[in-house]
């Protein structure tokens, strides 16, 4: 069961999804590019802008991840949970 399908984000995404500011947001972005989590790939010319892509490496942490969250979200109330996992195929919970 695979709890996502092909990760794919824009810079403008992330930060409306997480709140770091662009300087910080950037600066996380380029060590997980550099430590081969993510790969960068242009998807406009004018103005170029880039999406960031999991590689290998990155797609190898999902089982962890995945655990991490089912972990915590054991132990909270359902309205408490900020994050749930879903079949991409069923749509249940994971």
């Amino acid at each position: 069961m695979e709890a996502t399908a092909n990760f794919q984000s824009r810079f403008d995404e992330f930060q409306e999804n997480i709140g770091l500011s662009s300087s910080m947001l950037s600066s996380r972005l380029k060590t997980l590019v550099q430590n081969g989590f993510l790969e960068r790939r242009p998807y406009q010319q004018r103005p170029v802008r880039h999406e960031y892509v999991l590689t290998e490496r990155g797609r190898s942490l999902r089982p962890i991840l995945v655990a991490m969250v089912a972990w915590r979200n054991a132990q909270l109330a359902p309205e408490m949970r900020s994050m749930v996992l879903v079949d991409q195929q069923t749509g249940r919970e994971v």
